[in-house]
């Protein structure tokens, strides 16, 4: 069993699950913080599209990750599921990442990066 996969897998499809929970829960509350944040930039026009996107790529990950973790714990094939959820997870942070800096806040994209290290890690460890 490879308990460093199935932690990294653990940790992100948490990460990730209760952010998509936390948009499908209070829709509007997000968008609204999300078009102050972005204010002074052209994204809030395109708020409701770009919540919509990471919601897909983080159910996606998610999900992908939870079959993954099923797999790892049933001793089966886990590599292609996890390598999915990986490059998943993956996606999902640098569209963070590039919203960070849209923004110009530089601490919140140094947070960003925080999370993409054992993430490539991840992608790393079962390619």
């Amino acid at each position: 069993m490879n308990y460093a996969v199935l932690l990294l897998l653990l940790l992100f499809s948490l990460t990730f699950g209760f952010s998509a929970w936390e948009k499908i829960s209070d829709w509007k509350g997000n968008k609204e913080f999300l078009k102050s944040y972005f204010i002074a930039a052209w994204v809030p026009p395109f708020i409701s599209i770009i919540m919509g996107v990471l919601l897909l790529v983080e159910i996606a990950a998610t999900v992908m990750g939870v079959l993954a973790m099923f797999a790892i714990l049933q001793e089966k094939t886990f590599r292609n599921l996890s390598l999915y959820a990986g490059l998943l997870y993956c996606l999902a942070l640098l569209i963070l990442l590039i919203g960070q800096r849209i923004a110009k806040d530089y601490d919140g994209a140094r947070n960003i990066v925080i999370y993409f290290i054992p993430a490539i890690f991840l992608v790393f460890l079962v390619q």
